[in-house]
């Protein structure tokens, strides 16, 4: 069997590509840049064939036309990042006369993927939500922003491929929340208003079947964020909160969901209600968790694709704890000096990096040259400031 797994460059990419290939499932990687010293995915010794693809941003219809030639010959087609699963999931039908692809349809996704309408849905079913200031007109955020209680979170709509801390910002003030709106504003008209909800990031995990039923489900629970006012995990640990599970499958049977989907909630603490942030209708960044909790979203989502259906899967091993070590040690430092309980923080990261059981996410013996590249990348990040 033969795959294809677009943005190779991304580390989710690196998951589904290590996935797949540990099951003797040959893996065509493809990006716009395929040197192995600057792409995780090309790095990878699961990779049979590297293609060169034009720019998935600049050049979106040239790289659907020649994604469309290369899936000839193949048996299924993993799109990654946002814009290349947009691209896929609005041609899908002609993408599914060459191969299968487990993607929702197009209209579904563009729902998910937008918060102001992902709120609306999740609040008439039921689920909790932060109060959320939904703005039509610009003039009408002074006014908004003197009856706030900050800090607040300033959130785009829709995902753009920035880093969390550039397209969700938290402002303390009501000049700032002026000031930065304005710089949201240029990015995506009309940026959601939220208050800030302090408690521990958890999310639901899953694969909904052609019926939109779930068939395979995974929790788990932020220990660690970088940036630490709200960013990807790079500490976390396998967990199951029943109204976190109850809370994401009611949300996706909600927009009939088909194929894999993360919703992430923050656990309010000063009610102890699951809150709505988003979903992520895509291969997450947390995902080698679930993979060592017994749960390989990629090989069933591969199964999903070729067979139609595969076999409900709803327990996954509890307490597994995954780190990803360069983006660790700056979370660490940056709870040191900025967080509350400084030194409970330092003594934890600490614990935690001289405990053996405790899972990587990136960096592996078995398949180390990825794990060489992303150290490169993070040196290069600290030279260039």
């Amino acid at each position: 069997m033969k795959v294809i797994v677009t943005d190779a460059s991304q580390r989710t990419a690196l998951y589904v590509i290590r996935s797949l290939g540990r099951r003797g499932i040959d893996v065509t990687a493809v990006e716009k840049d395929i040197n192995k010293w600057v792409n995780l995915g090309f790095a990878s010794r699961y990779v049979k064939k590297r293609v060169a693809l034009p720019s998935v941003h600049d050049e979106p219809d040239l790289y659907r036309e020649e994604l469309m030639k290369i899936c000839h010959g193949h048996d299924v087609l993993f799109p990654i990042s946002m814009y290349s699963l947009k691209i896929v999931s609005r041609h899908i039908d002609e993408f599914r006369k060459i191969l299968h692809v487990p993607v929702v349809d197009y209209e579904k996704l563009i729902k998910a993927n937008n918060t102001e309408t992902l709120l609306k849905i999740a609040t008439e079913t039921g689920i909790p939500t932060p109060k959320t200031y939904f703005i039509k007109d610009i003039n009408k955020v002074k006014e908004i922003a003197l009856d706030l209680s900050y800090p607040v979170f300033i959130k785009v709509k829709e995902e753009l491929e920035l880093a969390p801390a550039k397209r969700n910002l938290v402002v303390a003030s009501e000049e700032e929340l002026l000031e930065r709106y304005l710089e949201l504003h240029r990015l995506q008209p009309f940026p959601l208003i939220q208050e800030y909800i302090r408690g521990e990031g958890q999310g639901y995990f899953a694969i909904f079947n052609c019926s939109s039923e779930p068939k395979v489900v995974f929790g788990h629970r932020r220990i660690r964020e970088f940036p630490i006012t709200g960013g990807p995990s790079t500490f976390c640990e396998s967990h199951r909160n029943n109204k976190v599970m109850e809370y994401g499958e009611r949300l996706l049977r909600a927009l009939n969901w088909y194929g894999l989907a993360m919703v992430e909630f923050k656990v309010d603490e000063h009610d102890g209600l699951p809150k709505i942030m988003e979903i992520n209708p895509r291969v997450w960044g947390s995902m080698p968790l679930a993979i060592a909790s017994g749960v390989d979203f990629p090989y069933l989502l591969f199964k999903l694709a070729i067979e139609g259906d595969i076999q409900e899967l709803r327990l996954f091993k509890e307490g597994v704890k995954l780190r990803f070590f360069i983006n660790d040690v700056q979370a660490a430092l940056s709870y040191s000096i900025k967080g509350k309980h400084k030194l409970q923080y330092l003594r934890r990261f600490v614990k935690d990096f001289f405990d053996m059981n405790v899972k990587e996410g990136i960096l592996s013996l078995s398949d180390f040259k990825p794990g060489l590249v992303n150290v490169a990348k993070a040196i290069r990040r600290l030279y260039q400031r």
